[in-house]
């Protein structure tokens, strides 16, 4: 069995909080490892019927999914989504672009991948991830796909003020009932532990379940989940300079925001007047 619908990103924009709600549907079938990665990077490699046991478990589910936030900034995803799931429905979460560069900044900075002293405005200009100009990566999936298989929520929009809604959105466009209400609705999803002592042991943890039978992979998990409960809980990181952020949106993101607001006829105020 093969997924007829993808959460293809933003990371840093909800896409575990949605795969989560989703995930309660009793329609929808969703795999409980997040970011299968199979259209982008080393995973590809692995094949088909490694991508296909994912949903060995979906019993004939009229809906099943997966997510993978890294989909929207890949270049090769898109003709390789299309090839093998041409009728796909496309789901993508947006968040402003420098709230979204910020929050994968710090992501970064706890596991150590940069430096503590990194500044945050250098980060942006040098490093910003590349799923952040959406704009550009929505018009390389519109080359593939028709507008109808895209649905686009913003999340200062569609999720932050009524998370029910940007729900019973994403039920609406599977074509399931959207009287369902998950059960994590209002949870905080990685919401975070402070693991940067812990960074290579529990890498080369999460690289070794990949290779544990699927029997023993869910038990693992869950105790891991347990160990992570029991570290300190991670400082929250310093609020972003609202005249940074608007300078930053309005210097390098606005085209690329306008862009986006023409293909998808949305009006994205909120990114460049906030």
């Amino acid at each position: 069995m093969l997924p007829n619908f993808l959460i293809i990103g933003a990371p840093k924009a909800a896409t575990t909080w949605l795969a989560d709600c989703l995930r309660e549907h009793p329609d929808i079938f969703i795999p409980e490892l997040k970011e299968l990665r199979y259209f982008c990077g080393a995973n590809h490699g692995k094949g088909l019927a490694w991508y296909q046991q994912h949903f060995d478990e979906a019993q004939g589910a009229a809906v099943v999914g997966e997510a993978s936030p890294s989909y929207l900034g890949s270049l090769a995803a898109p003709q390789r989504i299309h090839e093998l799931l041409p009728q796909a429905r496309l789901i993508l979460s947006l968040r402003h672009p420098v709230d979204q560069a910020y929050s994968f900044y710090w992501h970064l900075m706890s596991r150590g991948h940069i430096s503590c002293n990194t500044e945050f405005s250098r980060f942006f200009v040098e490093q910003r991830p590349r799923a952040g100009y959406y704009g550009y990566n929505v018009s390389r999936y519109l080359e593939y796909f028709d507008s109808s298989q895209m649905l686009i929520l913003v999340y200062e929009k569609d999720v932050q003020p009524d998370p029910s809604l940007g729900i019973k959105r994403c039920q609406a466009f599977l074509g399931v009932d959207t009287t369902h209400i998950p059960s994590v609705l209002v949870q905080r999803r990685n919401a975070g532990k402070d693991i940067r002592v812990l960074n290579g042991p529990a890498q080369m943890v999460r690289k070794a379940i990949n290779y544990l039978p699927r029997s023993l992979t869910r038990s693992v998990k869950r105790l891991g989940r347990i160990s992570l409960q029991m570290l300190p809980a991670r400082t929250r990181y310093r609020p972003l300079d609202f005249a940074l952020r608007r300078q930053l949106a309005r210097e390098y993101c606005l085209s690329d925001i306008k862009r986006l607001e023409g293909m998808a006829g949305m009006d994205l105020s909120v990114w460049y007047d906030g």
